[in-house]
């Protein structure tokens, strides 16, 4: 449902609510801006009877009428102030999220089987989401630090069974968004890990050419030791290996029968390469 709580939030924004609890008033003119009208049952007695929708009359508390020219949402008269608000609220969720109802020629957004009668079930439970969610916006519950039921019902926005529900759903939009900035760091993590990699790969490629030095580093001291020693004991040419890191005699057996690189002593120790113990020996 977090997809119907962004949307409602969103709607909400949009139509200014900026104060709790949410006022008939400002209720009905939200109405109004979407091109609908609110009328009871009591002044629409003989138009719902004539379409042949007596049952609403005694089992629905509201409901919407869509047709051609008129979007109608039809409520029952004797219901409790904070009841009417949010069967309004409920009705314009249907709405805005474009269900298929009574006389619809729309097309709903939540269609999701050939069912009509689950696809009617998930229109009810959008609507009922909805309709919570902009008589308590989320950012006026965090606006307003609300994060209890009790605080919703001392407020007069809602009853003790809304209250709960729209906590409910708030503490779920709330885990979700925790949930989504545990994610983050690890996705970068993940994609570290993965230019780490590649950038790995590609030095170990880069080992195998000759102006790059190989992967394995040695510090200032340790290349200038070697250095003084190769010069002192300068052959002139060694043989290198691809993915080795030390230079050798030609003779030396660690290259005995291995694809070898023949450079210059000097451009060995440029290179970082080390002289083999065995063969550069200082007995040798």
């Amino acid at each position: 449902m977090n997809r119907i709580i962004k949307i409602a939030d969103e709607f909400a924004k949009k139509a200014n609510i900026d104060s709790l609890p949410l006022s008939y008033e400002k209720l009905e003119q939200i109405v109004a801006d979407e091109n609908c009208k609110i009328i009871y049952y009591s002044k629409a007695y003989k138009f719902l009877k004539a379409m042949g929708f007596d049952d609403y009359l005694t089992t629905s508390k509201g409901f919407t009428y869509f047709s051609d020219d008129n979007t109608i949402i039809f409520i029952k008269d004797e219901l409790e102030y904070l009841d009417k608000i949010n069967v309004i609220c409920h009705e314009l969720g249907h709405v805005v999220l474009k269900h298929i109802y009574v006389g619809s020629k729309q097309k709903s957004i939540s269609d999701i089987s050939d069912n009509p009668l689950q696809n009617k079930n998930i229109q009810e439970t959008e609507a009922d989401v909805f309709a919570l969610v902009i008589q308590a916006p989320t950012y006026m519950l965090k606006i307003l630090d609300i994060s209890s039921s009790s605080g919703l019902v001392e407020r007069g926005i809602f009853t003790k069974e809304n209250a709960k529900l729209r906590m409910k759903y708030y503490r779920k939009a709330k885990k979700s968004y925790k949930a989504f900035l545990w994610t983050v760091p690890i996705f970068f993590a993940v994609l570290t890990i993965i230019i780490l990699s590649g950038s790995y790969a590609e030095r170990a490629n880069n080992s195998n050419r000759l102006d790059v030095q190989p992967s394995m580093k040695y510090s200032e001291t340790t290349t200038e030791v070697v250095s003084e020693y190769v010069l002192q004991n300068d052959s002139g040419t060694v043989f290198i290996t691809k993915s080795g890191i030390k230079y050798h005699k030609s003779d030396c057996f660690h290259i005995k029968n291995k694809d070898v690189i023949e450079i210059s002593t000097e451009k060995a120790v440029e290179l970082s390469y080390q002289p083999c113990s065995d063969c550069f020996g200082k007995d040798n």
